[in-house]
Order: structure tokens, then C-alpha cells, then sequence
């Protein structure tokens, strides 16, 4: 009896019974279990799984006399008491993001931005653009190839197309460039085609085999021009092929200027022998936002080279669009008679029309250069014979030049030497495109449109007339021969 109540006292108590026990030791058992299971599940994930590998910069190349051996940096991540090894690195981010000097920051603001500064430098790119810093040398790589090319070709038809078949150009063009992958813009009218594309070396000349097979009066003597090896991110983006009503808009009628009397083409050799000629007299029929980074500039150059014989008069009609071409013919038409008349454009299109309408205005000894400036440079690759400066393309090369090219224009806010308009920005008064070089785009905040100007607003030169609208191409050998030499030149060039 004391021992059944001794029992019942233990279980009031609390105390386990040896079912209750059983039951726990059941339990522990398979929780040991289901541990040693799930253990041998990741010791056996481990030996399959490769160790990760550390994150690697792209290589930097190490120049050692005219060798270059490719070197490999591991990326480190930092943390946010490194700010002593990356002292350096920290004061160019703030530099380049917001202009903003390490010194003139104060302890809490450069702290809370040194954090945001690590945070982008382990999570992206950040840390391939500075990091690599350290390590490469200063030098300028060669630019690499790659296999796009540029397309640029125009073609006036033998006879203007109808509506229906303007229709069937346009469907045959958008067809045959989309399937073969190309990119870029082919604008066609009942009178021609004018184009900019891009694609491989392989469907560029694809597409002018197609297009000799599609028309073969039109494109049987084309002038396609190529621009080989480029890298990949040369290409234009998307593909537009639309139709418009002259392939380049100077508002003239077929009248006023027919396109089956141009001027005489000459070949580049011929065209710069006729620069020779004192009685000539050069027009540039591009946009001023063009002429302002390249021009041709026969006595600049002699006189530069120590040559009395300065050569042809170059005018530069300053047009913003080139609707304004016309009307400055007709002001200048008297200054142009009993003149041999040399006209050039980039790559020729803009001269078809141009000498027709001035061959119908009563100027007859009227020529053109035959592939523009593109086919010029091409004839005088080193020096550029008589032209100075870059060319303005419209692709995303913005510019070329011969080998031993100068830079002639200047970025329009700090006015220091710039020839390149991938800033994308406009003049705040006439809205024409203009120069903005890379250490003023970097600027924060972007300085206003109101306060860029172009050479022609700041000069107020739309009031002026013809060799007086912009500063002429003056080389620095004449600069230092005084005042005399440079009044000769300007009164020469333009």
C-alpha cells in the first residue's frame, strides 16, 4: 500500500513513467536520425559544388617597350573602414558623379557618402572602372576591331518613281535590311534614296548586291561607301526606312533645279588642283554645326607652308538648316559670276541639287567633289591635302579625319579645343546643335540650354552676310607671324 501511494504521489508530482520515457527516447532517436540524414546531404552538395571562384577585372594590358603582355587584378570587396586605401579612389568618384572636392565635405557628409560610394563600388561596374585604375598603366590602347561597317550610299533614279512604286522600294528595303539584320536610316523619295546603315562586312554588300539585282538603272553605278573593322558598338539602334519628298530638304522645286543638270563631278585629285586656282571660289553647302569642326582651307595651308600663291576663296554660307541655301544664292549671285565655282559636301548628295539650282540661277562653270570629303580624305589619308580639321559624320563615329588632323573648333561654355557632339546638346537661342566638351558635360548640375550659345548667336552673326559669319581656320605658323599674316588669311579663306 505505501509503495502504490508512493507511486501515485511520484506521478502527481511530475515525475515520468517509464511509457512516457519510452516515448522520448523514440523520439530523440529519430531527430538524430533526420540530423545524420540532412548532414550527409550537405557534405555530399559541398563535394559536387566547385568552390566559388573570386571575382576578376578584365585584363589590363602591360606595356613593356612595343610589347603588350595582358595582366589579370583580382576585385576586392571594401568595406566601410577602408576608407584609407581608397582614399584616392573615393575623391575621383565624387569628382566625376557630383563635382564635388573630398576636402570640402564635412566628416558626417563624406561619411554617409563614402558608404553610398562602397555600397555601388561591391554591387557593380563601379568597381571595374576604379579599381583597375590602380593598376593599368597610362597609356592609350589601340582601338579595337571588330566587324560592323557603315553603309552610305545616295542614288538618284534615272526617272522620278511613281506613288505605287515608291511604295515597293520602301517595302523591298525594309524587307531585305530586316531580315539580314541591319540597322540604321533609309530615307527614299520619288526622286532617290539617301542612306546612313550599318551591319556586318558580309550583309552591307548583301544588301547592294540586292539592291543592283532590285533596280539596276538606279544602283548599276552607285557609289557605295564602306567603313570596315569597326567595333560593335558602332551600330545604329533600330532600323527606320520612311518616305520623304526630297532625299535631302532644300525646299526646291523640279524646276528650279533639275536634277539631270549638275555640276561637273572631279575626282579628288582634280578637285584639289582646282584649289590651286586664285579666280575659284569653294562653297561648303553643309550645316554650320558641320563646317565648324572641318572645313577645306587651301590658304590657310599655303600659307603655312610658306607658299605666296594662296589659292581659291573658300565661302561658308553659315546655313543652320539647309533650307536657308537658296536664298543665300541669290544674295551672293553677283560675288559668284565669271567665278569657276567648286562645291563639296560630305559625301556628294548635297551637291546634286545645289549645283543644278545654281546652274539655273546663270552660273555656269559650276563642279563638284565627286564622293565629298569621304572620298577626298580617302585620296589624302596622311595630311588631308587642303582640308583642316574632322568631318562631321552621322553615324556614332561623330567625326574623322586625316592621320596628322588638328582640332580647329572649341566647346562653345569653356571654349577650350573639342571637334566631337556627343553631348546632344542645343544652342538656347536658335536651337542649332553645338559643341560641349567632356569636362563640361560632366558639370553638376547641367549647365542650362539657356546659357549655350552657338558661334553664329554669339556673334549675332545672323545679321551678317557671307565671309563674315565665322572666325576662319588660322595655322599657327601665321598666328605667331604676326597681325598681318592672320588678316591675310581671313580675308582669303572666306
Amino acid at each position: 500500500l505505501q509503495s502504490q501511494n508512493y507511486c501515485s504521489i511520484r506521478s502527481i508530482m511530475g515525475k515520468r513513467s517509464s511509457s512516457e520515457i519510452e516515448e522520448e527516447e523514440v523520439v530523440d532517436t529519430e531527430k538524430k536520425s533526420k540530423k545524420e540524414k540532412k548532414d550527409k546531404k550537405d557534405k555530399k552538395r559541398s563535394r559536387d559544388e566547385p568552390e566559388p571562384e573570386p571575382e576578376v577585372v578584365e585584363q589590363v594590358p602591360e606595356v613593356k617597350g612595343d610589347a603588350a603582355v595582358s595582366t589579370t587584378t583580382e576585385r576586392k570587396k571594401i568595406s566601410e573602414d577602408d576608407f584609407e586605401s581608397k582614399k584616392v579612389l573615393f575623391a575621383k568618384w565624387l569628382k566625376d558623379e557630383k563635382d564635388i572636392v573630398l576636402k570640402d565635405l564635412s566628416a558626417e557628409d563624406a561619411s554617409e557618402r563614402f558608404k553610398k560610394f562602397v555600397k555601388k563600388y561591391n554591387k557593380n561596374k563601379l568597381a571595374e572602372e576604379y579599381y583597375v585604375e590602380e593598376v593599368k598603366p597610362k597609356w592609350a590602347p589601340a582601338p579595337t576591331t571588330g566587324d560592323v561597317s557603315i553603309l552610305l550610299f545616295y542614288a538618284y533614279c534615272p526617272t522620278t518613281m511613281t506613288r505605287s512604286e515608291q511604295d515597293a522600294a520602301i517595302a523591298f528595303c525594309y524587307k531585305t535590311l530586316n531580315g539580314l539584320g541591319m540597322t540604321g536610316r533609309l530615307r527614299i523619295a520619288r526622286e532617290g534614296y539617301n542612306s546612313t546603315l550599318t551591319g556586318t562586312y558580309k550583309t552591307v554588300r548583301q544588301f547592294t548586291d540586292a539592291l543592283r539585282v532590285f533596280h539596276p538603272p538606279t544602283f548599276g553605278k552607285t557609289d557605295f561607301k564602306y567603313v570596315d573593322n569597326l567595333p560593335e558598338n558602332q551600330m545604329l539602334k533600330g532600323l527606320k526606312v520612311w518616305p520623304v519628298t526630297e532625299i535631302v530638304t532644300y525646299g526646291f522645286t523640279t524646276q528650279e533645279a533639275p536634277i539631270n543638270t549638275r555640276g561637273t563631278h572631279l575626282s579628288p585629285v582634280e578637285f584639289h588642283q582646282a584649289m590651286l586656282d586664285p579666280n575659284t571660289v569653294v562653297i561648303d553647302v553643309r550645316n554650320f554645326n558641320e563646317t565648324v569642326i572641318g572645313k577645306f582651307a587651301p590658304a590657310a595651308v599655303a600659307l603655312e607652308a610658306g607658299e605666296t600663291n594662296v589659292g581659291a576663296t573658300v565661302l561658308d554660307p553659315c546655313m543652320r538648316r539647309s533650307t536657308e541655301f537658296p536664298q543665300w544664292i541669290k544674295d551672293h549671285r553677283e560675288e559668284l559670276k565669271d567665278k569657276k565655282v567648286l562645291m563639296y559636301c560630305t559625301a556628294g548628295v548635297r551637291c546634286e541639287r545645289a549645283s543644278s539650282f545654281l546652274i539655273h540661277q546663270g552660273i555656269e562653270n559650276v563642279f563638284q567633289l565627286d564622293g565629298g570629303i569621304h572620298r577626298y580624305l580617302e585620296a589624302f589619308p596622311d595630311d588631308g591635302g587642303f582640308w583642316v580639321g574632322k568631318n562631321y559624320t552621322f553615324d556614332k563615329r561623330f567625326n574623322h579625319g586625316a592621320k596628322t588632323s588638328v582640332t580647329i573648333s572649341h566647346c562653345v561654355h569653356c571654349d577650350q579645343p573639342w571637334d566631337r557632339y556627343q553631348a546632344q546638346r542645343k544652342c538656347g537661342k536658335c536651337s542649332m546643335e553645338v559643341i560641349l566638351c567632356k569636362e563640361c558635360q560632366k558639370i553638376k548640375p547641367n549647365i542650362p540650354t539657356a546659357k549655350l550659345r552657338c558661334p553664329l548667336c554669339k556673334e549675332d552673326s545672323s545679321k551678317s552676310q557671307g565671309k563674315n559669319y565665322n572666325k576662319p581656320y588660322v595655322p599657327e605658323k601665321v598666328k605667331q607671324g604676326g597681325k598681318e599674316g592672320a588678316k591675310d588669311a581671313d580675308s582669303e579663306f572666306f
